[in-house]
């Protein structure tokens, strides 16, 4: 029944139904007009439901699988994927310079403090050494959550 409610009949529109013959032995697409009204509703054929079954499947294979469409479709999704990827890597490598940096402000801070030029009891400083953790830890979390997922196996590199 793979037609039934999408193939219609073309004299007179009438949804093609599956009707049986020799006591179910063969099957067939018949307009549903002729079905309730015989003849003189429809003048149209029943078609044998394996015949037009085969002849539609293997249009559809033929026009959706031909091998250069088919390249042509992958070769796009192909080509998106890899953008994708190669935007994530940049991504990783922001986060991992925005961590580099909070690392490097945290250590000339501190260098400050020990040199006696700044004072940890400064509620100010103290504050921006905590904000520059926050920052520092959180871009390490977001790279190394990065990397896991261009690294994961849905991710993995295609090639045609």
């Amino acid at each position: 029944t793979l037609l039934t409610g999408i193939c219609f009949c073309e004299k007179w529109g009438g949804a093609m139904t599956i009707r049986t013959g020799k006591s179910g032995r063969y099957r067939y697409y018949a307009c549903s007009i002729k079905a309730r009204q015989g003849e003189t509703g429809c003048k149209g054929r029943a078609i044998p439901m394996d015949k037009l079954d085969n002849m539609v499947v293997s249009h559809i294979e033929e026009r959706l699988l031909d091998p250069d469409r088919l390249e042509k479709l992958l070769g796009s999704v192909l080509g998106r994927r890899s953008d994708q990827a190669e935007r994530r890597r940049q991504h990783i490598t922001e986060l991992q310079r925005r961590a580099a940096e909070s690392e490097l402000r945290l250590k000339r801070l501190n260098n400050a403090i020990e040199a006696g030029v700044a004072d940890l009891d400064d509620p100010a400083l103290a504050e921006r050494i905590a904000g520059l953790k926050v920052i520092r830890d959180q871009a390490k979390v977001d790279a190394v959550r990065a990397q896991a997922l261009l690294e994961s196996p849905g991710h993995s590199s295609i090639s045609l």
